[in-house]
């Protein structure tokens, strides 16, 4: 990390300027989402960490991250899990109200980490069912919760020193560059995220919103664990080849 007063600092667009800031993270109960949770606590104001809490684990991330504070002695972060679905508009939109319009706050950072494809195989080995939730789930939930998001986040406070009003953050994947065999519908619905990106940043550059778009390689998380163990480890190693 680098020093406070190195320039991003100063500017307000560096690391720093993630302090005492509210991020909004989406499967956060596991992966990357976690681990990103995880470096945020005491650093930022509020974290606001959704999934589906499936066997609790989102309760279990929370509780953990609350005892984070008492280690590293900075300032509390407020720990706000909310279970529930990407894929259930209704839910998202009421959280994103609540955030808003009730509890008068906004989302600084909104993290969109929840993703993946329960399914390992090839395209005509699919049902519908699994080919609309693969698209639900790493498309059109992404798209949703920017719909939302976006038109408050373009009016959000910013302080005298910061450069940039809010910072989205979508996860794509490696299969959004080079797709895989046995993974085709999960690579379409990924390529979609990545032309999402490039289009709302220039659609929202103008209101000072940063977007990143980040294609990290396998990781196993609830999705993969569905797969045949034999699957898993047969993609870890092809991912890794490709890294190369």
């Amino acid at each position: 990390m680098k020093h406070p007063n190195h320039k991003n600092h100063q500017n307000g667009t560096g690391y720093f300027w993630t302090l005492g800031k509210h991020a909004l993270i989406t499967g956060a109960s596991n992966g990357i989402g976690e681990e990103l949770a995880s470096h945020l606590t005491s650093v930022c104001r509020k974290l606001t960490l959704v999934a589906r809490n499936r066997d609790g684990k989102l309760d279990q991330v929370a509780k953990r991250l609350n005892q984070i504070h008492s280690h590293r002695g900075r300032f509390k972060t407020e720990i706000q899990p909310v279970s529930l679905d990407i894929c259930d508009t209704e839910a998202m939109s009421n959280l994103v109200h609540q955030i808003y319009e009730k509890g008068h706050e906004q989302v600084d950072i909104f993290i969109n980490c929840a993703s993946g494809s329960h399914v390992y195989g090839t395209l005509e080995s699919m049902s519908y069912e699994d080919i609309e939730q693969i698209f639900d789930t790493n498309s059109k939930a992404p798209v949703f919760w920017l719909r939302e998001l976006l038109p408050r986040m373009k009016r959000n406070k910013m302080k005298s020193s910061d450069r940039k009003r809010a910072h989205v953050v979508m996860l794509s994947s490696r299969s959004g560059e080079r797709a895989l065999p046995k993974l085709s519908v999960y690579a379409a619905a990924k390529g979609a995220i990545e032309k999402l990106a490039e289009a709302v940043q220039k659609e929202y550059s103008q209101y000072r919103i940063v977007f990143t778009l980040v294609n990290p390689g396998s990781i196993n998380t609830a999705f993969t664990a569905e797969w045949d163990p034999k699957a898993r480890t047969l993609i870890m190693q092809k991912a890794w080849l490709l890294q190369r």
